[in-house]
């Protein structure tokens, strides 16, 4: 017995106006599909996705940062007379002081705006170019490795509460450790992920029960692929052209002349086994950028169908 907005807004019309007071006033409709035919309105208010009450207006390519939601809604089912999943929720927008944030006392908790709040987490990283960009190679191109190259950073943190009725175990239980598939917070697809959640059972009063769930997102500026430099000790068959026995490790002077597709392990000239940058298409680089390869690792997900709001 849940309930969700279809897509990141499920906007399916909007409009607008301003009253004569010079109020302006703006009304949403957003369409919302339930898990079971028999759910019915008291299950579709509580929709994730919907804009929560007190949030400001932000939708498509506009936004009033005066203009606030308020409690009043309307859902209606999209077929009458017959069981149905999907629903046209029209949530109300407006400057008028009722919903200015100075002025309104909040009782209930599950109209309380969400708290949001940050911090950093400092953690070890082995650094693999300099301020410049410059790569951090030994004079036979060798990258260093190890705790000499090993450096302080800092990510940042975002830490979002929120009271809600339902508390949406198997919603955002599967998004633990995966990141955002879309723009949010002015951050591009895959900079943030949902590390951890926390929630716990309250009582409003003697019956009413509400659970507060806690989001703890981490944020990586950089995307949380990984690029890792592309070395390794074999080659594709080959042997060394205009390269004399002592004039270096292999990645020096000389040329690597390619025999054939399979591997064998990289000698330096003088015939020992090395490890060596790799250019790429399973041949010693032999001077120049390193190259890397990008991997992912984390599935994606829509945050926003966990009422996160849009902007920080």
């Amino acid at each position: 017995m849940t309930a969700s907005v279809i897509g990141s807004e499920g906007r399916t019309k909007w409009r607008g106006g301003r009253t004569q007071e010079g109020h302006r006033e703006y009304w949403l409709t957003q369409k919302v599909k339930t898990t079971d035919p028999d759910d019915g309105p008291d299950i579709v208010i509580q929709a994730s996705g919907l804009p929560a009450i007190g949030s400001f207006w932000n939708y498509g390519n506009g936004s009033d940062t005066w203009a606030f939601c308020w409690p009043t809604r309307t859902q209606k089912p999209m077929v009458d007379g017959e069981p149905n999943q999907f629903w046209l929720v029209e949530s109300y927008f407006t400057t008028k002081p009722f919903q200015r944030c100075q002025t309104t006392t909040i009782e209930d908790p599950l109209l309380e705006p969400q708290k949001v709040s940050g911090s950093f987490v400092k953690y070890t990283k082995e650094a693999i170019v300099d301020r410049n960009g410059n790569p951090l190679v030994s004079s036979s191109n060798e990258m260093y490795r190890g705790p000499q190259v090993e450096i302080d950073g800092n990510r940042p943190t975002v830490t979002i509460e929120q009271n809600v009725l339902v508390l949406g175990l198997d919603v955002f239980a599967p998004m633990v450790d995966t990141v955002n598939d879309a723009s949010l917070w002015g951050l591009p697809a895959r900079t943030i992920k949902l590390s951890n959640v926390s929630w716990e059972r309250k009582h409003h009063g003697v019956c009413n029960k509400y659970y507060t769930r806690i989001f703890q997102f981490d944020v990586n500026f950089n995307t949380y692929d990984r690029s890792i430099i592309d070395e390794g000790t074999k080659v594709h068959i080959g042997h060394w052209s205009k390269c004399s026995p002592g004039t270096g490790t292999g990645t020096g002077p000389g040329t690597w002349v390619v025999d054939g597709s399979s591997f064998q392990r990289f000698k330096d000239c003088n015939g020992e086994n090395i490890r060596t940058l790799l250019d790429g298409a399973g041949n010693p680089l032999l001077g120049g950028v390193p190259v890397f390869n990008n991997f992912q690792f984390y599935s994606e997900s829509n945050f926003l169908t966990l009422n996160v709001p849009l902007a920080l």
